[in-house]
């Protein structure tokens, strides 16, 4: 049997009702239990469950709990449930929560060999003339980016290509085919897109890995 697979992003079980993010968190781990094997995928999971309790809202608390006594409820009798959690701020998780994973993992950024696998992906739709060595050098400039920032960047080479093709236009020029992507596009692009993530966070999240990570 294949596993179920449930991808949730925990602002769905915020409610206005008091008792009602508890019942639905609830829900959902018997509903794996019921159909296990099973993988619950808890996205952006700091959003509420974080170490700062003081400025947590009321029902966030709760909802913290009900979370911590589900985990506890699957651990000990093997459910064969995997539950994997995201987050961007691990420093906001506090330790009752950590323990419950035992598996803490840092996702890096792409490599200098991932990141134009990357762009070729989210250009595949788009005519170019790049080369393997042009590929290999828009993986050196592309250093720090984050698969966020690949995405976009290819965005913005088309986009580069689009504004030529207007510009274009507009001085009343023919216009002929949409041309082929070069790596000076890529340049271009690269000069307006910068990485997302600044090395001062970036040795952030390893200092947090070293601290907490376990492989």
């Amino acid at each position: 049997m294949k596993d179920l697979i449930k991808p949730l992003f925990l602002s769905q079980f915020i409610s206005k009702w008091r008792g009602e993010s508890e019942k639905l968190i609830k829900n959902l781990f018997d509903t794996a239990k019921n159909h296990a094997p099973s993988t619950i995928f808890l996205d952006e999971i700091d959003a509420l469950v974080s170490g700062v309790q003081d400025t947590q809202h009321e029902a966030s608390k709760r909802f913290r709990s009900e979370l911590l006594t589900q985990l506890d409820g699957i651990l000990p009798n093997h459910h064969r449930i995997f539950v994997l959690a995201a987050t961007n701020s691990p420093w906001d998780l506090d330790n009752a929560l950590l323990r419950r994973f035992d598996k803490r993992i840092l996702v890096d950024m792409p490599d200098k060999a991932a990141r134009p696998l990357i762009l070729k992906h989210h250009m595949k739709s788009t005519v170019s003339k790049l080369s393997s060595a042009d590929w290999e050098v828009a993986g050196k400039w592309t250093e720090n980016y984050s698969g966020s920032d690949l995405r976009n960047l290819a965005k913005e080479v088309s986009m580069g290509i689009a504004r030529e093709r207007i510009k274009t236009l507009q001085t009343g020029a023919k216009s002929g085919p949409t041309r082929a992507v070069c790596l000076e596009d890529i340049k271009k692009a690269v000069d307006r897109i910068r990485p997302s993530s600044s090395s001062v966070l970036t040795k952030k999240y390893y200092q947090w890995q070293n601290e907490h990570g376990a492989l």
